[in-house]
Parts: C-alpha cells; sequence; structure tokens
C-alpha cells in the first residue's frame, strides 16, 4: 500500500497499475516486477496458503471508531495489526488503552471477533491507520 508518491508497477505477463496514495496491488513474489516512482509504502508478504487484508483508515479530529476484529468463517488463526502512518492516536481494548505515534506498529495476535476496539483521536489533525487482518492455514 503506497502511504506517499505514487507507483507505477508493471507484473510481466500479468498486469500492470499506477497507485496513488492508500491504494494496494497483490501479486505473488514469484512474478518479474518492475516500478517506476519514489514513495513510501507498507507490504504485507505472506506465506504460501495465508492471505492478508490491508485497509487505510482515515480518523478525524476527536473521532472515535468502534473496530471489531474480522470474523474468519473457515476458524483460521486470524490475526489483527495496525500501523500508525501519523499520530497520535488511543486505542482501547477490553481494558487496556495503548498510543501509538507516527511510524508505531501493534500486533493484536489470535483477535477474537467478539473483542472490540475503541479508536481516539485527541490530536488536532487527521490521523491515519493501516489496518492489517492476516488468515493463516
Amino acid at each position: 500500500m503506497i502511504l506517499e508518491g505514487e507507483l507505477f508497477i508493471e507484473h510481466e505477463g500479468h498486469h500492470s497499475v499506477t497507485l496513488p496514495p492508500f491504494e494496494q496491488d497483490s501479486f505473488s513474489g514469484g512474478w518479474t516486477t518492475r516500478s517506476k516512482g519514489k514513495v513510501r509504502d507498507f507490504n504485507l508478504m505472506l506465506a504460501e496458503g495465508n492471505s492478508g487484508e490491508l485497509k487505510a483508515i482515515h480518523v478525524a479530529p476527536g473521532l472515535h471508531l468502534e473496530l471489531v476484529g474480522v470474523r474468519d468463517h473457515d476458524e483460521r488463526h486470524v490475526d489483527e495489526a495496525f500501523y500508525c502512518v501519523n499520530g497520535p492516536v488511543s486505542f482501547l481494548i477490553d481494558e487496556d488503552e495503548v498510543t501509538l505515534q507516527d511510524g508505531d506498529f501493534m500486533l493484536i495476535s489470535k483477535m477474537s471477533s467478539a473483542k472490540t476496539i475503541t479508536v481516539s483521536n485527541q490530536a488536532q489533525k487527521k490521523v491515519t491507520l493501516i489496518k492489517t487482518s492476516i488468515f493463516y492455514s
């Protein structure tokens, strides 16, 4: 996922795409890939058989969001992770509060679908998070 800048990616024999900020492309690491552009990005690389999702979440000043853990219909192990593009932003997970700053990363292993996370932006600016869900086979 592109965080800053714009990137042109060409996957030989497959497809090509131009990615602006907060857009993403999924592809096999075995493909021949060429790219042009200067970017800051966030990558999710997984072993074969596993899958994942990336989602940019923009939180306006003073806003509180409730995020519920991802439910996997195949009952696979699911981890959730959050990368703070720009902060600070606070998370309330059950009774625990965690604050992430620019560049911080938080992994929640074995996220329960019943678990609710409250994200709060007390800053005077919009903050952006990358939410990652990882499904293990």
